[in-house]
């Protein structure tokens, strides 16, 4: 009995014990309780109202009277967590609205005006305009080029004229003066007369001792770019053939220079083709005369050179002088035949290359020159009708 009663004894004491500790733990979670709720959210928070008529003390509050009661703490339990679900919701939306607005911005549609936010605390800013671009300046179009002369050509396409040439062999800065490449249909009567004479009305030749054709009018032809000249067999007044020769002393001479023609003369024996020069006016003084070429003299293949000089009672001559390659017969083929003529040489040149020349400067003429081309026949000898002499072009420089 007495194990019994201490027994008893023992138990009361330790649920005693248990009641005390659940007293303790049910004070502390109460004031835990509270000091959550009434910590402030940034709203005013509401005391309770004294109904009891006692006063309370700043230290005091209403639930330190007695402990708290079950429900007191869930009904608290339950108040913290909605207002903490509060708080967390109005976090987040202010988050989203804050999220919104920087989307917003970030979306802005381009070239619009962007202002900054202003300042806190101060006036804010003035909206500056973005500057406008400057508009680019339009590409001037390049013009596409169109056809044009040929280099060293005058004028304008396609009217272009061909640079002057240039004399062969003889390097100098020349001047063209006269030319003619008998390009035409017929003989240009404003550059050469076809007979002898003041009057331009006779065809005798001019060494009737020693010469056997007449210079007809009508014999110098034009022909595929040629001026040609031909004997013809037949009685012409008094002699037994007809030929022909042009010479421009009518309009043209010079005095000093250049000239050269490009020639391709008949090789029959007995023939005797020329390029010369007299004195202007025509028939008015003799000599000087001077003979560029002459063939059927010394040589048959070969041109001669000769200068005459004096007076007519008494005439002078430098001799004929033969030129060019001796393995070369030049009555082949075209050849281009040149007098570089000045105050104290007269030289000619064959195809570029230089021949003999006469150097006395005392004897050396000054009167002006003009140019003759014919074709003669020596006495005594026969050659087919049709034997011809073609002239390519003539060109005078100075």
């Amino acid at each position: 009995m007495q194990n019994l009663t201490i027994s008893l004894s023992r138990y009361k004491i330790i649920v005693a014990v248990c009641l005390l500790g659940c007293l303790v733990t049910g004070g502390i979670v109460s004031a835990y309780v509270n000091s959550v709720v009434q910590k402030p959210t940034g709203k005013e928070v509401r005391q309770p109202v004294d109904t009891s008529g006692k006063p309370q003390t700043a230290n005091e509050s209403p639930d330190a009277k007695a402990p708290a009661s079950s429900d007191d703490s869930k009904s608290k339990v339950a108040k913290k967590s909605d207002t903490t679900s509060t708080n967390t919701k109005n976090k987040t939306s202010s988050t989203k609205r804050e999220t919104e607005q920087k989307k917003t911005a970030s979306v802005a549609k381009p070239g619009t005006n962007q202002s900054p936010p202003p300042l806190t605390g101060g006036s804010p800013s003035p909206t500056t305009p973005a500057p406008t671009p400057a508009p680019s300046p339009t590409p001037t179009p390049t013009p596409t080029p169109g056809p044009t002369c040929p280099a060293g050509y005058s004028g304008s396409y396609p009217n272009c004229a061909a640079p002057d040439p240039s004399p062969v062999g003889v390097a100098g800065d020349w001047q063209l003066i006269m030319r003619d490449e008998f390009n035409g249909s017929s003989l240009n009567t404003n550059m050469w007369t076809t007979q002898r004479g003041p009057s331009y009305s006779y065809g005798d030749p001019y060494n009737p001792q020693y010469e056997d054709a007449y210079y007809l009018a009508n014999n110098p032809k034009v022909q595929s770019g040629k001026l040609v000249l031909t004997l013809n067999q037949g009685s012409t007044n008094g002699y037994r053939y007809s030929s022909g020769m042009v010479q421009n002393g009518r309009h043209f001479s010079y005095k000093y220079g250049y000239t050269e023609a490009r020639i391709n003369v008949p090789g029959n024996v007995g023939v005797w083709p020329a390029y010369w020069t007299l004195a202007a006016p025509v028939d008015q003084s003799w000599p000087p005369e001077i003979d560029i070429f002459e063939f059927g003299l010394s040589s048959q293949t070969r041109p001669s050179f000769n200068y005459h000089y004096g007076s007519s009672s008494n005439p002078q001559q430098y001799q004929l002088k033969i030129y060019g390659n001796s393995a070369v017969d030049y009555t082949q083929d075209y050849h281009t035949y040149g007098m570089l003529w000045t105050p104290s040489k007269i030289q000619v040149f064959i195809d570029g290359a230089p021949g003999p020349s006469y150097t006395n400067s005392a004897n050396i003429t000054n009167k002006p020159q003009y140019l003759i081309l014919n074709l003669a026949l020596k006495k005594g000898f026969t050659v087919p009708s049709g034997t011809a002499m073609y002239v390519d072009y003539v060109r005078v420089w100075q």
